[in-house]
């Protein structure tokens, strides 16, 4: 819809800036809390932490598993986004509209199943 309009790209320029700067009030927002254990050391050797993470996650059934669940929601997101063009293109009439509808479509049911979904879960 706003691709179609001749001031697109100042359009998109513009609500870029709008929602950084608003999330980076949002941000701002958060109250501070003091730390949950203060004498924790913060290693910035990814190849070491990566180790010390699927440590855990041998030992630990619950971590792998959601290791796996956050990763395979990743592989999946971009599997689908990276097919959303050809999607639109053959069965969307090839219209800027078709694709855009099937990405809101999906980031909506992404959204949908992070952020909502969750507390209308029961307890386990």
């Amino acid at each position: 819809m706003i691709a179609n309009l001749p001031d697109a790209k100042n359009i998109a320029a513009v609500a870029v800036v709008l929602f950084a700067v608003l999330g980076y009030l949002s941000a701002r927002a958060i109250p501070t809390v003091a730390a949950g254990n203060p004498e924790l050391k913060v290693s910035f050797s990814p190849i070491r932490q990566m180790k010390t993470t699927l440590g855990i996650a041998h030992r630990d059934k619950v971590v792998l598993q959601a290791i796996l669940g956050i990763s395979w929601f990743w592989f999946l997101g971009a599997s689908y986004l990276t097919q959303f063009p050809n999607f639109a293109k053959l069965y969307l009439a090839g219209r800027k509209l078709g694709f855009f509808l099937a990405d809101v479509i999906f980031d909506w049911n992404r959204y949908w199943l992070t952020a909502l979904r969750p507390p209308l879960l029961p307890p386990y």
